[in-house]
């Protein structure tokens, strides 16, 4: 065993037959594919979010016609370092539950919803991310680009940009041609976003004008120690990094950006000790670890596999490896299920002629059919041995015979025996029950059921005394 195994007294769960270091999530640790459930955890580890949907019409009044309100419930998070199963299901939570309900968001509504989730330690760690991922943003991405773009270009090349191509071609000066294409198509991108919110019901517009954009300024700098914030005479200085990249109006340009370089922030974060190559560990895992449990159905075993399936994405992917990082192929599903179904399994599939793998011909919904089929006649085997031994157990001498109230009761015994069922005591015969022998006078009262050969004396004396 590894010694970090050791160190961690791992042991084999249900549904494992090796142990494998470095496994960021064991199979059986996912109980649903998703978001995880919020009923079964108390109030306190919950966050509740009122989002602000635009339905038209629907479900509104007034001034809010056109748009409803709704509440969701998210699991708190309080530690993102090594963490990979609460942080995923936090991203699939946001991505799945969340922005679906929504209809004006961007990534920096990604980035906001995954703080808000944050709570503890993962509140402080989130909060250096933000800032480092600013920081990068601002110095290889908007100083060099759009700032550079500012000081590069005057007010006229703006100008000459937001006209046609053919107004274009017809200025007279070579290098203001030259210029207002190079600015072309940062104009053509701004008008089409501006277009394209206009024509959308509960969105708010996009303003560009034409002429020089303003610069970005820096973004925020975490509090130095003794300074809580960065407080300036305006009092309109803002704290925090999504702010920052919010309040500009160009912001939206490098929103992508921001949420990608937060996210693999914290990603580096959640697999800090398992590792650049957890996704591959995780699939290798899961192919060559486990084996199908007499406990498991085959339903939940394909829920399982699912789960893991659907988490792959927010695992650090590898340049040289396109498996990982991407949700399970139908081939990586159906080796997965096959290495860990065939053994138990395997005289009912050889029974629906499957032999191998490339039997499925690389459908997972037909591996799923053939194998929940196999799974019912081994079940049907099954039952059928577990009553044939029950039936050879009853056979056996002496087996459960002459039990009191048993179906293997012996069904000729005499119950009316004393002590017996039915059966009276012994006592002293009352005289109203004393038996008269037309010969011999008063007879003693039987004390215990009439035997055949004391049934055959009193015949043969009544035959005497009639023959007198």
């Amino acid at each position: 065993m590894s010694p970090n195994l050791a160190a961690r007294a791992a042991t084999l769960r249900m549904g494992e037959k090796n142990l494998r270091d470095n496994v960021a999530i064991r199979f059986n640790e996912w109980s649903n594919a998703g978001a995880p459930p919020k009923d079964t955890v108390p109030k306190s580890a919950l966050v509740k979010f009122s989002v602000l949907t635009h339905n038209h019409g629907v479900g509104g009044s007034g001034k809010f016609a056109n748009q409803s309100f709704g509440a969701r419930m998210s699991l708190k998070l309080s530690q993102i370092e090594d963490s990979p199963k609460a942080t995923i299901e936090i991203w699939q939570s946001i991505f799945n539950e969340l922005l679906p309900a929504m209809i004006d968001v961007s990534p920096i509504t990604a980035v906001e919803l995954f703080q808000s989730h944050l709570t503890g330690t993962a509140s402080k760690e989130f909060e250096q991310i933000c800032y480092d991922a600013a920081g990068d943003l601002y110095d290889n991405h908007i100083a060099p680009e759009f700032n550079k773009r500012i000081e590069k270009y005057d007010t006229v090349d703006f100008v000459n940009a937001a006209k046609s191509m053919a107004d274009i071609n017809n200025i007279s000066i070579p290098e203001q041609v030259e210029n207002a294409k190079k600015i072309k198509p940062w104009v053509l991108k701004n008008e089409a976003r501006k277009s394209g919110r206009s024509s959308v019901a509960g969105v708010g517009t996009y303003t560009f004008t034409n002429g020089v954009p303003d610069r970005f300024p820096k973004p925020p700098a975490k509090p130095t120690k003794g300074q809580f914030a960065g407080w300036n005479t305006s009092g309109v200085s803002v704290m925090s990094p999504c702010a920052w990249l919010r309040l500009h109006n160009h912001g939206w340009e490098y929103a992508e950006t921001f949420f990608k370089l937060c996210f693999n922030r914290v990603q580096d974060l959640t697999f800090k000790s398992y590792g650049k190559h957890a996704g591959r560990t995780q699939i290798d895992y899961l192919t060559e670890d486990l084996k199908m449990d007499q406990n498991h159905t085959l339903k939940t075993f394909f829920r399982l596999v699912q789960a893991h399936s659907e988490a792959q994405p927010y695992y650090p992917v590898l340049q040289m490896d396109q498996e990982v990082g991407s949700v399970f192929s139908d081939s990586r599903k159906i080796q997965i299920v096959w290495n860990a179904t065939n053994a138990l399994f395997h005289n009912e599939l050889v029974n629906l002629n499957i032999t191998r793998m490339d039997d499925f011909n690389g459908d997972y919904e037909t591996c799923k059919t053939k194998l929940l089929l196999a799974e019912q006649h081994f079940q049907t085997r099954r039952n059928k041995a577990k009553a044939a031994e029950k039936d050879t157990e009853n056979k056996k001498p002496g087996k459960g015979k002459n039990k009191k109230g048993g179906k293997d009761a012996n069904p000729t015994k005499d119950t009316s025996k004393p002590g017996g069922n039915g059966g009276k005591p012994i006592g002293k015969p009352t005289a109203s029950k004393i038996q008269m022998d037309p010969i011999t006078g008063p007879a003693s009262q039987p004390t215990g059921p009439q035997t055949p050969s004391s049934i055959l004396r009193i015949a043969a004396a009544i035959r005497s005394v009639e023959a007198i």
